[in-house]
């Protein structure tokens, strides 16, 4: 396994199983993990901090609150990205 800080990809070829780097570089892969990183935008809207409100980030936080989003009858989701989608898909089950 090698770390390649501060390369950006520009290009992921899952044909090929390789991604393309800023610098020119090629970089095959056996496995690849899209690990973005991501920070919450807390929204200012009156509320906002109130209890029942959940931030997602985190694995352990996301399993600490699964009990609470089970127990939820109704739920909102702010974000449309993967997490968000993710966190409605399992909301609905």
């Amino acid at each position: 396994m090698e770390l390649l800080a501060g390369d950006k990809v520009v290009a992921i070829d899952l044909t090929g199983r390789s991604v393309s780097l800023a610098s020119g570089r090629r970089v095959r892969y056996e496995t690849l993990v899209l690990a973005v990183g991501a920070r919450n935008r807390i929204l200012p809207l009156n509320g906002a901090e109130l209890d029942g409100r959940l931030l997602l980030a985190h694995r352990r936080r996301g399993r600490r609150d699964q009990d609470r989003l089970k127990q939820a009858r109704n739920v909102v989701v702010i974000g449309g990205g993967f997490i968000g989608l993710e966190l409605a898909a399992a909301a609905s089950r």
